[in-house]
């Protein structure tokens, strides 16, 4: 099991509670809603999902275009491969065989005779950091004339830490500057001069910031502690507390034992652009 592997199955949402897993589906079929109407599409045509994961989507995106195909690209030989196999149990072997598999990175080359009608993901493009004006001419260039991306982002730039509130300002700057320092972070802002300068037109964007007080149970406080954002990455928790020294931390660490309320922030972006 290879790191990506590991935190798409085991890692992201370790300590989440079933009810937050629930909201967090919906979450996701909201997202992959919002790209579909943006993509449009129809039978015969060709889509390229980009991160595809453990291919939860792959049964929607054959179903939306019959006669044509799916490229299911991801980073990671694991999942593409537990995507390979539950993609069989759920769809008749005709459609499984519209799938043509690449385990590749996306700031790599795209194969040469690549040609799709569309591009899709979610929650991809958030972590190609400086490559992205890269990534998006690359995906450009694999897009037919007309062709449309769809693209469902994280833009955590601005939210608030999620850190009590009952919590010494001190101590609260110092979590509030790890978080905001985090490498893998983009805001509306990155991704609308990317997408500015890349060679797409009719470039859209869609921007929604929900903001939360939650009551902090412990399973809450576990989960945001236990939660790691990326792969290969320290659980928030040690994030956060990063170049504290040994009493701060403890001292933060107290705090979120014994708080009453914590701050969550649900924060994303519909990109959409067409070639």
């Amino acid at each position: 099991m290879d790191i990506w592997e590991e935190w798409l199955l085991e890692g992201r949402h370790h300590g989440s509670s079933a009810q937050e897993r629930q909201t967090g589906l919906q979450f996701i079929e909201t997202a992959r809603q919002a790209v579909e109407a943006e993509l449009r599409l129809q039978p015969g045509q060709t889509v390229l999902e980009v991160g595809c994961g453990a291919g939860d989507w792959l049964p929607r995106l054959l179903a939306a275009t019959p006669g044509g195909g799916v490229v299911a690209l991801d980073g990671s030989a694991g999942l593409v491969e537990r995507a390979r196999q539950s993609l069989e149990t759920r769809v008749p072997a005709a459609d499984a065989a519209r799938v043509r598999w690449l385990c590749q990175d996306l700031r790599a080359p795209l194969p040469s005779d690549l040609r799709v009608h569309a591009a899709c993901g979610r929650s991809v493009l958030q972590y190609m950091g400086t490559d992205l004006p890269a990534v998006l001419r690359t995906l450009h260039g694999a897009l037919l004339p007309g062709g449309r991306i769809g693209f469902f982002e994280a833009t955590p730039l601005d939210d608030p830490a999620p850190v009590p509130r009952a919590m010494p300002e001190r101590l609260r700057r110092k979590l509030e500057a790890n978080w905001w320092a985090l490498p893998w972070r983009m805001g509306v802002a990155d991704y609308w001069r990317a997408l500015r300068d890349s060679p797409f037109r009719q470039v859209r964007m869609q921007h929604s910031q929900q903001i939360s007080l939650l009551d902090a149970t412990p399973e809450l406080i576990a989960g945001v502690q236990a939660t790691r954002p990326v792969a290969g990455e320290p659980p928030l928790g040690e994030t956060l507390l990063r170049g504290l020294s040994p009493a701060e931390a403890e001292e933060a660490r107290e705090c979120f034992s014994r708080a009453e309320a914590i701050g969550v922030a649900v924060s994303w972006c519909l990109l959409a652009a067409e070639a």
